[in-house]
């Protein structure tokens, strides 16, 4: 009676224990600890019973590798997908270009002169948003309580910058932006036939400096887009990691270029450069190419990461329960190998 109580706890207590650190799952897991103990003792009494055992199993998983093929699938990587997303705003502005005659303005302006909608809300069609588009108002203000809620009631996928996500920063901010001013692809007056201009000018930048809503009526002049080109160009964020045992905070600071579509759609990734006069030269119509050895790069650069741990949280009621757990797992080994020692 004492062995039959005493096993009776012990069930009850692996069972706990691996509920409490597996979820329902650890009632199965729990089963496995007995099946694997049984299975060591019949290994230890009976040599060809093991061996079945063993060709079994790799016979199932041979069967079951056959049964169910699959494939690895690669993840793109952050850098693939925001050239698609940017690649993507780019040939919208093409089509748009194809079909009213004219890159969009920068911003729509009621008769007062006062800004109402960005080119990025004149692109929604473009992007796959025709509906959307249809709900906005023209004719009011893009911060209009109407067009507000429009707005933020939706996610533009077409418009979300991959690498911010990354930094956590809103999906719905303005993180694509036009270099408008005299001389530039965006005017005044937008260029009417962007293939009048060397194929290696800047229609479109992606940043986070706006700190904006996309649909906010902001872009960038050229002495912004210079300074940004040749500014510190460091980025900063703070990640969370989260492990089973523990948490740790952890503070990244980075150096990192940054996407721009070009004039012809293509994408580049440009990194800092300290040549102000060839920033510039960047965004200015003009049909002479240009030589800049930063912006042909189309890696973005890996030197300049620095990690720092900020803290670390211990999760010790884990670190608790799985050695409990792991403790009463190993237990039945006594009663394994002490049979074994008495046969």
């Amino acid at each position: 009676m004492r062995f039959r109580l005493t096993t009776l706890l012990y069930v009850f207590a692996l069972i706990a224990v691996g509920i409490r650190i597996f979820g329902a799952a650890g009632l199965l897991v729990a089963a496995l600890v007995p099946g694997f103990w049984w299975w060591v003792r019949e290994w230890l009494r009976r040599p060809l019973f093991a061996a079945t055992s063993v060709a079994l199993l790799v016979a199932t998983a041979i069967l079951g590798a056959l049964v169910f093929p699959f494939d690895t699938v690669r993840t793109p990587s952050y850098r693939n997908m925001e050239a698609s997303v940017i690649k993507q705003c780019a040939l919208a502005l093409a089509s748009y270009q194809r079909d009213h005659g004219a890159l969009p303005p920068p911003c729509t302006k009621d008769k007062n002169g006062k800004p109402l909608h960005s080119w990025r809300t004149l692109l929604l069609p473009y992007l796959e948003e025709p509906e959307l588009y249809k709900r906005i108002r023209l004719d009011e203000p893009w911060d209009s309580p109407a067009n507000l809620a429009v707005f933020e009631s939706t996610h533009v996928l077409g418009l979300t910058s991959p690498t911010f996500q990354l930094y956590g920063l809103p999906d719905d901010g303005a993180y694509y932006l036009a270099v408008t001013g005299d001389g530039t692809l965006w005017g005044p007056p937008p260029l009417a036939n962007m293939q009048s201009c060397a194929a290696d000018r800047v229609l479109v930048v992606q940043t986070a400096i706006k700190q904006a809503k996309w649909y906010e009526p902001v872009d960038l002049t050229i002495d912004e887009f210079t300074s940004l080109m040749t500014g510190d160009d460091q980025y900063e964020m703070n990640t969370v990691h989260q492990g089973y045992f523990a948490t740790s905070y952890c503070q990244i600071r980075r150096r990192q270029g940054r996407a721009v579509a070009m004039r012809d759609c293509l994408v580049r990734f440009a990194n800092r450069t300290k040549d102000a006069a060839a920033a510039r030269s960047l965004v200015l119509v003009t049909d002479d190419p240009i030589e800049v050895h930063e912006i042909a790069n189309l890696d973005w650069p890996s030197k300049g990461t620095v990690t720092r741990l900020v803290g670390v949280q211990v999760h010790w009621g884990r670190v608790w329960n799985v050695a409990v757990f792991v403790a009463l797992a190993l237990l039945p080994a006594r009663w394994v190998f002490r049979r074994r020692a008495d046969a």
